[in-house]
């Protein structure tokens, strides 16, 4: 499996270093006004894609 970020279309690579149980920290919550909502949406989609990754069989 290729895990290089740069060669995914989003930059984006389900990777988890945190110890299990340990909840992901919130550093950055953007606003929903201009560019900051499509950075919003960005942010929901790679959560959701985070919850669903024991989903696949990669």
């Amino acid at each position: 499996m290729d895990i290089f970020s740069f060669r995914e279309e989003e930059e984006f690579v389900l990777q988890d270093y945190l110890p299990q149980g340990m909840t992901r920290p919130v550093f950055y919550k953007p606003g929903t006004n201009g560019y900051e909502r499509s950075i919003s949406e960005r942010m929901e989609r790679w959560e959701e894609e985070r919850k669903n990754k024991g989903d696949r069989d990669d």
